[in-house]
C-alpha cells in the first residue's frame, strides 16, 4: 500500500539520484533514467523488506534493462505499423 511517507521517501530519493547524476553525468536524460531505476529499487526494497538481502545495484541494473527491453520492443512495434502502413 502506498501512503504519503512513501510518496514523500520516494520524491526525495528520485530528487537526490537526479542532482546527483547530473553533477556526474551532465545529461539530464541519463540523469531521469539513473533516479527513476534507483528509485524503484528503493520503493521495491521499502515495500518488501525481506528482500533487501538480494544485490540492491543488480536491481537496479535489472530494472533498467527491462525498461530498456520495454523501449525497444515499443520501437520495433511502431516501426512495423510504420511499414503496415506504407505497404
Amino acid at each position: 500500500m502506498i501512503n504519503k511517507e512513501l510518496v514523500t521517501d520516494l520524491t526525495q530519493a528520485y530528487t537526490q539520484s537526479y542532482l546527483l547524476s547530473m553533477d556526474e553525468l551532465h545529461n539530464p536524460q541519463l540523469a531521469v533514467q539513473v533516479a527513476t531505476g534507483v528509485t524503484m529499487v528503493i520503493g521495491q526494497m521499502m515495500q518488501n523488506p525481506h528482500r533487501v538481502e538480494q544485490n540492491p545495484l543488480g536491481m537496479i541494473f535489472s530494472a533498467m534493462m527491462q525498461n530498456s527491453k520495454q523501449k525497444k520492443q515499443t520501437k520495433d512495434e511502431k516501426e512495423t505499423d510504420n511499414k503496415e502502413n506504407t505497404e
